[in-house]
């Protein structure tokens, strides 16, 4: 559903909240994450890393994140 709205599309730009909540009450759902990281292959998608604390259920810096957040900027790049 998502790939045919941004390939009918393509001007649309798509931003992805809060790590698109891959993680939700300390749960991870691996198979939300894997569809988070093929988005990356659509150029109009974009991923705020934002609300760490609700997403990692920890205080800030959420160090339990980094390994995702080195994957998530390591695959979208810096600028999405």
């Amino acid at each position: 559903p998502l790939r045919t709205l941004l390939a009918h599309s393509p001007r649309t730009k798509l931003v992805i909240d809060h790590w698109g909540f891959y993680l939700q009450k300390g749960n991870e759902d691996k198979e939300s994450w894997k569809l988070l990281l093929d988005l990356a292959g659509q150029p109009q998608v974009y991923v705020k890393a934002s609300a760490f604390m609700r997403v990692a259920g920890e205080p800030y810096p959420a160090p339990s994140l980094a390994p995702r957040l080195k994957e998530l900027v390591g695959t979208y790049g810096a600028s999405r």
